[in-house]
């Protein structure tokens, strides 16, 4: 960062001097002004501030303490050093008791002042480093305080429960005529798959969109302090102080819900968690929220959740599907097809009551879009594998049965499978490639094992057992293999001595060298050399 410096003398010669002698730029400053009157530094001050100025005390009209008392009114700081003569030394005093950062008497060495300029850049520096830190903070408290609401709602850090009822309780300071407090919880339906084609940019335009749509409704509803707790990924938290009368909300977010699938191609489900009396009851509000997100499946999407949509068994069959979802991801994950037929004849036969062709279709959609979620969470994209977009999901509607639904679906997951499986061994092969040219490069310094499991950050066992299932080798052999070759290279060098060799490549005993190194030659190191001589 470069430092902005004015520089005020009413000797044309002192300022000429301090402007040639100092080494401005190298010491990170930039004189960006300099006058020999006081009134003009002034009005100069006020339309373009500076970082230090320098100024000589003794000056007609307006001295040079005046000029810093007035400067220090407009910008508190400014860094000031004065100059000053030997006679003027009861003027420097003053200038200490006012603040200034330091004076030097002329006449001075260039190194008196150099040392005051460094001090003066030290110290605008912590100042810098200060204030940005503040504002990072300043900046970051809002998210650090919805993050600890967050964990306080999912009840994963209690110690957060005092600080997250304050901050909560600090937003809806002054409300007086709600009834309670209430948890809605917003989600942008289908966003794995419908914006997976999409660029980034575009995916950006249209969440921001949405994300608009909702902040008006939220707006909307004419609560001052309604809190939007966490725009993180497709769910939104909302807070809000809730009315005697309910229908408005409803009325309102029901007009977004339609808003969105009319002007985008996503749309938007809204549950809402039950009224609590005090801002304590909240996690309870949340919970519920949470849960009637997860049965969106059998109480459908781009629409208003509420309790009272619960019907029958609803949530013990939302588990149960969880439950199938995560197998059915782990049988992909191990190329495990007779797991994967099972699970989804279990699926199916579930599919086998649901009331309509409509039902069926959104099924499955739901079915694989949160599939698409489990690989997202591995750090895997499941369209990209498969080469769709949501387009592809049309081919569902061309379907007359739930078997040949089913047999598609299947064709599809044992693909899926397959590439998965496929692409984990290609990744298996790249990294027992870098292990191995890892370890050549490394057999002077006698690797282990253990040494390389840390590297790439496997434990030993799996390495081990990696290296085996890619190479068909041990490890340990691997790493003989690599020690005698090694050995043989330098051997091709006659000013090496063997045992000097058979140091460098981790052989503790010669004697038990030469006989590995015969074994696997046919031949001793001596034969060898020998043999290669140039």
């Amino acid at each position: 960062m470069v430092y902005k410096v004015m520089l005020v003398d009413d000797e044309s010669i002192d300022l000429e001097w301090l402007q040639r002698r100092i080494p401005w730029g190298n010491m990170g400053m930039q004189v960006t002004a300099q006058f020999n009157s006081s009134f003009h530094a002034l009005n100069k001050l006020s339309e373009q501030p500076v970082d230090i100025l320098i100024t000589d005390i003794n000056m007609p009209i307006m001295s040079g303490l005046e000029l810093a008392r007035k400067a220090k009114a407009q910008q508190s700081e400014l860094i000031i050093i004065f100059v000053s003569g030997h006679e003027e030394f009861d003027y420097a005093k003053q200038a200490l008791q006012m603040s200034a950062f330091g004076y030097v008497l002329k006449p001075f060495q260039d190194s008196e002042l150099l040392q005051l300029l460094e001090q003066a850049i030290d110290h605008l520096n912590a100042a810098h480093y200060r204030n940005n830190e503040q504002r990072q903070w300043a900046e970051a408290l809002p998210l650090l305080k919805s993050e600890q609401v967050i964990q306080w709602l999912e009840g994963a850090f209690v110690q957060h429960r005092e600080e997250a009822e304050a901050y909560i309780r600090s937003s809806f300071y002054g409300h007086r005529n709600e009834c309670g407090f209430m948890i809605i919880m917003i989600e942008i339906d289908d966003v794995e798959w419908k914006l997976n084609r999409l660029s980034v940019a575009e995916k950006e335009a249209l969440m921001n969109k949405v994300i608009g749509i909702i902040d008006q409704a939220v707006g909307n509803l004419n609560y001052t302090q309604v809190k939007l707790i966490k725009p993180a990924a497709n769910r939104f938290t909302v807070i809000i102080p809730v009315p005697k009368v309910v229908d408005p909300i409803i009325d309102t977010l029901t007009e977004a819900i339609n808003q969105v699938k009319q002007s985008t191609l996503l749309t938007v489900t809204i549950a809402l968690g039950q009224k609590v009396e005090h801002i304590e009851g909240l996690p309870q509000s949340y919970d519920t929220a949470r849960k009637l997100l997860s049965y969106k499946m059998f109480l459908g999407k781009n629409r208003i959740l509420e309790e009272q949509s619960v019907k029958g068994n609803v949530s013990q069959e939302a588990i149960d599907l969880e439950l199938k979802v995560e197998s059915l991801f782990i049988a992909m994950s191990e190329y495990n097809l007779v797991r994967i037929d099972d699970l989804i004849q279990q699926l199916f036969r579930f599919m086998t009551g649901l009331e309509s062709r409509v039902t069926v279709y959104q099924f499955v959609i739901h079915l694989i879009s949160r599939l698409g979620e489990k690989f997202r969470q591995a750090e895997e994209n499941l369209y990209d594998l498969l080469h769709w977009d949501y387009k592809h999901l049309d081919v569902l509607f061309q379907f007359e049965t739930i078997d040949d639904i089913q047999s598609w679906l299947r064709r599809r997951f044992f693909e899926l499978s397959e590439k998965l499986y496929a692409k984990k061994q290609r990744q298996n092969r790249k990294t027992i490639d870098q292990i191995k040219n890892y370890v050549k490069t490394q057999i002077e310094h006698k690797p282990t094992l253990r040494d390389v499991s840390r590297v790439f950050a496997f434990s030993p066992n799996y390495l081990g057992y990696m290296f085996k299932e890619e190479t068909g080798e041990n490890f340990s052999e691997f790493l003989v293999r690599m020690r005698l070759e090694r050995a043989c290279e330098l051997l091709l060098d006659p000013a090496i001595k063997i045992y000097e060799i058979t140091e460098r490549i981790g052989y503790k005993n010669i004697i038990y060298f030469n006989r590995q190194f015969k074994e696997h030659y046919g031949m001793t190191p001596s034969d060898y050399r020998r043999l290669h001589k140039i």
